[in-house]
């Protein structure tokens, strides 16, 4: 759900000449995310017990989340915003 708002929100605010570009580096960037994070979670679990390294995993993610709204709440006002949305996509 998280990265069908991402990518709709990333449209929305693109140039239409830019918006393929755009999407080809958000693309690249959430695909090749996950080996790294895999082969991260992987070496730490080794490690450390693999349920600990999940729950600080996701309590690291769930502060910075919280931080980054907190601190920048535009972005969840523009996100919402249908104005800025060009036709087309509202269409769809």
């Amino acid at each position: 759900m998280l990265g069908s708002a991402a990518n709709t929100v990333l449209q929305a605010n693109s140039d239409r000449d830019m918006r393929g570009r755009v999407v080809s580096i958000y693309i690249m960037v959430y695909v090749g995310a996950f080996p790294l994070g895999g082969m991260l979670m992987g070496l730490l679990a080794d490690r450390i017990d693999s349920t600990r390294i999940t729950y600080l995993i996701a309590g690291i993610c769930c502060v910075v989340g919280a931080a980054v709204f907190y601190l920048m709440p535009s972005l969840i006002r523009e996100a919402s915003s249908p104005e800025g949305i060009p036709d087309e996509i509202v269409s769809i």
